[in-house]
């Protein structure tokens, strides 16, 4: 009985909006006249758009106005044909001629001329009308609470689920998720280039590449031509890709220009421990794709994150250790799991929402999920922070993008008198060992640079699990100062 009584009252408002909208009633405005037939749209079950318009003889004054359901008239065959399109779109239109037409005389008011109620299809159900296009709104209001939130470092998503129970319900909200997503891109789209300032770059990467055979260079323009993307990258980086391109760190948290472009250095690791530059890219958003990698995330920023959702837990040792050991110590898959469960289990966190989201990434951010891939030791994007930290010194929120370029070319051939240095020092040098006259570590410090030695080194001691101590007599002079003690499992 309820539920037939809702209906009634629904039938009976779309019955008071139909009577507004009968030819020859008066409306005050165009606004009015959408509005209107978008409130009755969505009360029967179907989206609004707006149409055709016509103009009085010589005039840019308005004559007429129609509203068109939002899938009239049929896909343009013909049109389409022309092109394989990659992503196929739905076929919504069904030619249905339901529209509302308003008119006036010169000078008169605005009145209905037309109203097609029939419609050739399906309407939306009652509890899906919210998700029509023509329902959805941001309101001013919504807007400025939406961005102060995101702006206080929560999520688009959780704002958008904060404001949704605030409403009573997603139906109740006004807009999506989807909008709001798409809200917040806008207000970080980039302030376009100024005209000189990209004449400049583009100028400066086609000279370079006529001087220098193997400087790669492409700029990436949107509609309007302003410049969206750019990377480039000289041979000096190519060949330093070839030979250190296995490790690929970035960070695009940086944006230190007056456009508001993201600025993304490919920074890697060579043969001394030294940062090295592969190529810069500047994007107007964070969409990147690597196919054939392995992708991971920055351990040190989910570490910073993560005690803004232990909650009390932040006071437990134990907990943290545990949670350490499941980040970073689990030499494998299986111990990573137990560690896991044990956590879990202990703590009754089988519902804790942070924590379940980051087991589903375990992949990405757990070292045991990563043991049998080389990593060079890295577990941040620290390498490509002090990168852009180096960058933001030398620039900053003024900087154009040709002098940002002129800087960052500047820095890379600092980094690379570095490498000589360090090439150089190696040449007419070797490492002191701790270990003497042990033959592995004198051919490792024949093939390897110092820097690289002295981790193998470290690494090789620490594998054998012994401290250093004075050599006793009966072990002669062959083995130097040098005598290996087993620890006990109590001295580990």
């Amino acid at each position: 009985m309820q539920e037939n009584g809702e209906v009634q009252i629904e039938n009976f408002i779309v019955d008071i909006l139909k009577s507004k909208l009968e030819v020859g009633k008066i409306v005050n405005t165009l606004e009015e006249a959408y509005l209107l037939y978008c409130q009755y749209a969505h009360d029967k079950g179907f989206s609004v758009r707006k149409g055709e318009q016509r103009c009085f003889s010589h005039t840019d004054e308005l004559q007429s106005k129609e509203f068109n359901y939002s899938c009239e008239g049929l896909k343009d065959e013909k049109r389409s044909s022309k092109k394989i399109s990659i992503y196929q779109k739905l076929l919504t239109r069904t030619n249905c001629k339901a529209k509302l037409k308003i008119s006036r005389e010169n000078g008169g008011q605005w009145r209905v001329s037309r109203f097609v109620e029939e419609h050739n299809h399906e309407m939306f159900a009652r509890n899906q009308t919210h998700l029509l296009r023509s329902a959805r709104n941001i309101s001013h209001a919504k807007k400025s609470t939406l961005e102060a939130m995101v702006n206080a470092g929560i999520s688009v998503s959780a704002a958008v689920s904060f404001m949704e129970n605030e409403a009573c319900g997603s139906e109740n909200l006004g807009f999506t998720r989807k909008d709001a997503y798409d809200h917040m891109s806008q207000l970080k789209k980039h302030i376009k280039v100024e005209n000189g300032d990209a004449t400049a770059l583009i100028k400066y990467f086609i000279n370079t590449a006529n001087k220098e055979n193997y400087f790669y260079w492409n700029v990436q323009l949107d509609d309007d031509d302003r410049v969206m993307n750019f990377f480039f990258r000289d041979y000096r980086s190519a060949v330093d890709y070839e030979n250190f391109g296995d490790v690929l760190s970035i960070d695009t948290t940086y944006r230190t220009n007056k456009y508001n472009l993201i600025c993304a250095p490919f920074v890697g690791i060579n043969h001394h421990m030294q940062n090295v530059m592969f190529g810069l890219a500047f994007m107007s958003d964070e969409t990147e794709i690597f196919p054939h990698s392995h992708n991971r995330l920055c351990q040190w920023h989910i570490n910073q994150n993560a005690p803004s959702h232990f909650g009390s837990l932040n006071g437990n040792l134990a907990f943290k250790q545990l949670w350490y050991k499941y980040m970073t110590y689990c030499e494998s898959e299986d111990e990573f799991e137990a560690t896991w469960k044990h956590m879990i289990d202990t703590y009754n966190l089988d519902d804790h929402i942070w924590l379940n989201g980051m087991y589903r990434l375990r992949e990405k951010c757990a070292t045991a999920f990563s043991s049998g891939r080389f990593s060079a030791g890295l577990l941040a994007t620290s390498r490509s922070e002090a990168t852009n930290m180096t960058l933001k010194k030398a620039c900053n929120k003024m900087s154009s993008l040709y002098e940002f370029v002129m800087n960052y070319a500047k820095i890379q051939n600092n980094w690379r008198n570095k490498e000589k240095t360090e090439d150089t020092r190696c040449r007419h040098g070797k490492p002191a060992q701790i270990l003497k006259n042990h033959p592995l570590l004198i051919n490792a410090a024949e093939v390897y640079t110092i820097s690289i030695y002295q981790l193998f080194e470290i690494e090789l001691v620490n594998s054998l699990n012994c401290k250093f101590v004075e050599p006793p007599s009966c072990f002669g002079n062959d083995w130097n100062w040098l005598e290996v003690k087993v620890k006990s499992h109590d001295e580990n």
